[in-house]
């Protein structure tokens, strides 16, 4: 029983390591994006450059919400059926 108590808490610690790092690169990409934004407005980039790299940009956000949600679901109902 004990064995089994120590597995579902070292489940539950990598899931919430998961969650953090996906957090972080979602963070990390949002400040991109910004950064990007301002790269526009100087007009060092062009908007169709910007349009590219947001796009692409957009799309890695999406799927790391996706995952996060997945995980944040998966620990919200148990983790474990």
């Amino acid at each position: 029983m004990e064995q089994l108590e120590f597995k579902v808490k070292q489940a539950a610690k990598q899931a919430e390591r998961q969650v953090q790092s996906l957090s972080r690169q979602i963070e990390k990409l949002k400040e991109e994006k910004k950064c990007f934004i301002k790269l526009l407005a100087s007009k060092t980039i062009t908007e169709a450059e910007y349009k590219e790299v947001t796009q692409s940009n957009n799309e890695e956000i999406a799927s790391l919400q996706s995952k996060l949600s997945s995980l944040t679901a998966n620990n919200s109902s148990g983790g474990a059926e």
